[in-house]
């Protein structure tokens, strides 16, 4: 598939927003992959964290597939344990992660 706009209609808005979240926190710096470190992967999640805004925010925005690999991406690395936010520590919220990968990884 090309770069081309996708379609993600099975993702929910509360998924779009256990994504703002998750890509919210990410850090470079502490990434566990090398590819994760660059100024070029910072700004591919800058990117497609302001489209999960814009579509949280009710505005028109499109993810395209290299948006959804760097989201995937973001999430499959996602540890709880590493996050200082207590409400991303919970079960409950990792759950909502896990759905959200395997919506998004239906995507891509």
């Amino acid at each position: 598939m090309s770069n081309a706009t996708i379609k993600s209609e099975q993702l929910t808005k509360a998924d779009f927003k256990v994504i703002l979240d998750v890509l919210n926190v990410f850090d470079t710096e502490t990434a566990p992959i090398a590819e994760m470190k660059t100024d070029e992967f910072e700004s591919e999640v800058l990117v497609a964290f302001k489209k999960v805004l814009d579509i949280c925010n009710d505005k028109e925005s499109e993810l395209t597939e290299e948006d959804f690999k760097v989201i995937l991406d973001v999430l499959n690395v996602f540890y709880p344990e590493d996050c200082s936010h207590p409400k991303m520590k919970d079960d409950e919220f990792f759950e909502q992660v896990s759905v959200a990968f395997r919506k998004v990884l239906e995507v891509v």
